[in-house]
């Protein structure tokens, strides 16, 4: 009867006194937890999928998002770029997409655990983000990515972090032959229109007949930024301003 799309429509009433009942649309600050059993039912989690979060959780839209965050945290502690608490404590994890990530918000809420959630910039990413803001989750939770490398994009994901050169040397290795295009091609491909960098990508490979696979790109951007001498300037730079975003969230 619980609708998790519309999660913000709850209300909680406990009984607080002998005749007197509180009502609040905080649902997951309710003193009995097991008043919020129904809702962890109906959001297809319950308390065993808590081994799958750490100290402290970032909850990302997907694999590759985990792939790149984590392998930028491990990076950057690596090069000294920035030092972090400890990297142990950090438990990135990759759910399917923008709605089942705002699902992971409500539950680490509802267990009071240490999180922040991270959404892509587009559409889908606003949108979850507005429904949990409806559902009262704090907003300090909610990061929407906000900053690209490419100036023209209007939508951003993880892989706009990084420069689109970068990018299009990852892709390039893997697809490169197959489509028959230089790393340069691409660059400039990549760099038109205001979509993700991973849309572009999907819609260039639709032409010919081919899937994007985003972990197998990432793995090959890692690998790109790890061998560089230096840390590249703009993902040092992007990458810092996501950080510190997390760190006035979490302990990181």
């Amino acid at each position: 009867m619980i609708p998790k799309d519309k999660l913000y429509r709850l209300r909680v009433v406990q009984k607080v006194s002998e005749g007197r009942s509180e009502v609040t649309a905080k649902f997951y600050t309710a003193g009995n937890k097991d008043t919020l059993y129904s809702i962890r039912a109906v959001l297809g989690v319950t308390l065993g999928d808590s081994l799958f979060v750490g100290k402290n959780t970032l909850v990302v839209e997907g694999p590759s998002d985990q792939l790149l965050i984590s392998a930028m945290i491990q990076e950057f502690a690596k090069r000294q770029a920035r030092k972090f608490k400890d990297t142990n404590n950090i438990f990135v994890l990759g759910v399917e997409g923008a709605d089942v990530a705002k699902y992971y918000a409500v539950l680490l809420e509802i267990n009071q655990l240490p999180y922040a959630v991270i959404f892509d910039n587009d559409q889908k990413g606003i949108n979850a983000r507005n429904d949990l803001v409806k559902t009262n989750i704090p907003e300090s939770r909610i990061i929407l990515l906000s900053k690209s490398s490419n100036a023209a994009q209007q939508y951003y994901d993880v892989e706009n972090l990084f420069p689109v050169e970068v990018y299009a040397k990852s892709f390039h290795r893997i697809y490169g032959n197959s489509i028959g295009l230089t790393e340069d091609d691409l660059t400039n491909k990549f760099k038109d229109g205001n979509e993700k960098i991973s849309n572009k990508a999907k819609n260039l490979l639709k032409t010919h007949n081919q899937d994007l696979d985003k972990v197998a790109v990432a793995r090959e951007t890692i690998k790109n930024v790890s061998t560089e001498r230096e840390l590249n300037p703009v993902v040092k730079s992007n990458f810092e301003l996501l950080f510190d975003t997390l760190a006035k969230v979490i302990e990181i």
